[in-house]
């Protein structure tokens, strides 16, 4: 407790040498906790049906929090696991429960499960992809990317580099809804792009611009739910 050895303990810890004082300061700090309280108010709710029930003494609710503490469970546990995410939109994939009126992807799992003793550990995993319907409106003339098609094209874009990127994006900032897209669309290409790549798919040579551009021009072509109809 960082007294010297070669010093006595001070006064106030002489209760310590009286066990019978000692249990009583002990139970004078129980009576103030919280545990005891909420057991006291259990008490009480207990009475009503059973008068004769005695008052716990402050010593027995110690007693009862050590032996919660101690308690061996062989084949049972309480570890429970809940997670919840936020999403502005339905998730495209997910091994967890979407909650439409919460917005919230939930998880839930018992981490301590014996029942199979080679269960894996929880994993949890969400895609999503927001639509900028503004962006789209300006420059495509409606929203045609969503869902996996608009993931698809974020996994794309991700993987060019700054230049090709810098390329891209001035590409889409000149498109304009009332102008032919698509015309801009093929006639687009990266500057370190041949005009032929030694890749071939299916037989045909292709270009590194190739994937955004059948992407898009499929997304523009395609009707919209009204014309479906």
């Amino acid at each position: 407790m960082g007294l010297p050895l070669s010093k006595p303990f001070p006064s106030s810890f002489a209760f310590l040498a009286d066990e019978d004082v000692m249990e009583a300061s002990f139970d004078k700090f129980m009576v103030t906790s919280d545990a005891y309280r909420n057991r006291i108010k259990r008490w009480e709710d207990e009475r009503l049906t059973n008068p004769d029930i005695e008052k716990p003494k402050p010593s027995e609710m110690f007693e009862e929090l050590l032996q919660a503490q101690l308690e061996f469970r062989l084949f049972n546990w309480d570890d429970y696991l809940e997670i919840k995410l936020s999403l502005p939109s339905e998730p495209i994939h997910t091994n967890g429960r979407w909650d439409a009126a919460h917005k919230q992807v939930l998880w839930e799992s018992n981490l301590d499960d014996r029942e199979q003793a080679t269960r894996l550990p929880a994993f949890c995993y969400a895609s999503w992809a927001a639509a900028d319907a503004t962006f789209q409106k300006n420059h495509f003339g409606s929203v045609i990317l969503t869902g996996e098609s608009l993931l698809e094209y974020c996994l794309w874009r991700a993987s060019l580099n700054t230049k090709q990127a810098g390329q891209w994006e001035a590409m889409l900032a000149g498109l304009k809804a009332d102008t032919s897209v698509v015309g801009s669309l093929d006639a687009f290409r990266f500057s370190d792009e041949p005009a032929a790549t030694t890749a071939k798919e299916g037989g045909k040579d292709r270009l590194a611009s190739d994937f955004p551009r059948e992407l898009l021009k499929s997304a523009l072509t395609k009707p919209t739910p009204a014309e479906a109809k």
